[in-house]
Formats: structure tokens, sequence, C-alpha cells
């Protein structure tokens, strides 16, 4: 990991080099990758029995706690940040089609009394403003989605450049569908309300407005 965030800086080299110029004979440390986490204390005993069996001197076992890694604590403000923007950005993305279609709704009173004089039912009426509402979940869905993958991808170069890793731009297909699948959710349940109104104008009230 990079220095920023182990608060120190690392040099790798080769084991010869170090040896000669620490005086060591050879390794000192021994690294253990389990895969049962819950077993780590047992596997740390059975390699102390062995190192005292063999009578090689070795100091108490450091056991690392998967779920408490370097740099958790600020991955976690990270997740929960965006967590935040993420919810501000779909109350604030449902006002604005809410209020968008609102206005539209007051600017054409007078078009949905002609369209209910001519025999316009109120379902015909709704669907119109649903249509609205979709198409401008489908246009921001479109747009959202591209620039976040393209600052998803950003962020996550800039964590893995922290810590040594290569991180390539790709698309999760999960990812996309619930993007999509939420952000034309969104407008269309925003849009309900206005939509709704729009049916209850009554021709009479719509054609005086003209």
């Amino acid at each position: 990991p990079s220095a920023t965030i182990l608060d120190f800086a690392t040099v790798y080299a080769n084991a010869e080099d170090v040896q000669r110029l620490l005086g060591i004979g050879g390794a000192n440390q021994a690294l253990l990758k389990i895969n049962d986490p819950t077993k780590a204390r047992e596997v740390a005993d059975a390699v102390a029995r062995l190192f005292n069996r063999r009578r090689i001197d070795h100091g108490a076992p450091d056991i690392r706690d998967p779920l408490n890694f370097t740099g958790k604590r600020e991955l976690d403000a990270l997740f929960l940040l965006l967590t935040v923007f993420s919810v501000v950005g779909l109350v604030t993305s449902g006002f604005l089609v809410a209020n968008t279609l609102a206005a539209m709704t007051a600017e054409q009173i007078g078009e949905i009394g002609t369209l209910k004089a001519i025999g316009g039912t109120r379902q015909q009426v709704l669907t119109i403003y649903l249509i609205a509402s979709a198409l401008y979940g489908i246009v921001g869905t479109l747009i959202g989605v591209a620039l976040g993958a393209l600052a998803s991808w950003r962020l996550l170069a800039y964590i893995g450049g922290l810590l040594n890793l290569d991180s390539d731009f790709a698309l999760a297909p999960e990812g996309v569908a619930l993007g999509a699948a939420v952000g034309i959710g969104v407008t269309i349940f925003a849009g309900l309300i206005p939509s709704f109104a729009a049916t209850a104008i009554r021709v009479k009230d719509a054609l005086e407005a003209y």
C-alpha cells in the first residue's frame, strides 16, 4: 500500500540484498494465508508446535482480522458519503421531475381540456404525462450511467493506485441494470402526483383558462 495509507514508505528489494545488509541468515517471518478465518488461532497454534518440535525460535503470532484491514475506516467513510450522495440525488431528481411535470400541467391546461372535450379519457391524459416522465428518466439515466461509470472507474483507479493495484475499466451488467431501474422508476413514481392532478382537470375549467 501507499505511504499515504500506511504513514510509512515501503521498499522492495531482493531477498539476498536484504539479508546481506541486515546480516540475516535467512527468512525471519512466515506469512500464512488460510481459507477459513475462524480457524486462524488453531492454525497458529499448530505452526507454533511445529516450530517448537524443530527447535526454531519464534515470537507470538500476529493474527490479522480480515474485517479490520488497513484503510477500512477510510473506505467505510467513503461508502457512507457515496450512499448519502445517492439518496440526495434520488430525492432531488424526483423533486425536479415532479416540479417539471407540474409546470407542464399548469401550462397545458387548455390542451388537456381540448383533449377531454373531443373524447379523451383520464387514462389517456395520465398515459401522456407518465410517458413524459419516463422519457425524462431514460435520458437522465443514460447520462447518469455514463458519467457514473466513468467517475467510479477513476475513483477505483485512484484507490487502486494507493494500494499498488491496477484497475481496468469495466461495466457490471447488474450495476447498469440496477441504475436504469432506479433512475427510470424514481422519475415515473415522482411523475404520478402531477399526472393524476392533470387527469382531475375539468373540461369547463380547462377551456376557461384559454
